[in-house]
C-alpha cells in the first residue's frame, strides 16, 4: 500500500538466472521531509554550536534547510574536509 499520495513513474520486471521473476517500482513520494514536523512522542532538544574558521568563511556556501547543516558548517565539523575541497 503506498502512502501520501505515492505516484509510480515505471515499472521493470526481469526473470533471475533460476527462473524466477521480480518487479521493482520506481516510486516518487510526494512528502518534503526538509519541511515535515516529527510527531513522535519523544522531544528531544540539542543545540550545537559550531565554530566556523576564517578558512572555511572563505569558501562557497549553501544554505542547511531541516536536518540538514549548511556547507560550511558540514566542513567544520569534518575533520578532513580539506581533501574534498574542490574550490
Amino acid at each position: 500500500m503506498l502512502t501520501f499520495l505515492s505516484v509510480i513513474s515505471g515499472v521493470i520486471a526481469n526473470t533471475k538466472a533460476d527462473g524466477s521473476t521480480q518487479q521493482m517500482d520506481d516510486v516518487w513520494f510526494s512528502v518534503d521531509t526538509a519541511r515535515t514536523v516529527n510527531l513522535n512522542t519523544v522531544t528531544v532538544t540539542v543545540t550545537v554550536t559550531v565554530t566556523v574558521s576564517d578558512e572555511i568563511a572563505a569558501l562557497p556556501e549553501l544554505l542547511g534547510m531541516g536536518n540538514v547543516a549548511s556547507l560550511r558548517q558540514a566542513m567544520a565539523q569534518e575533520s578532513g574536509w580539506r581533501k574534498f575541497a574542490c574550490v
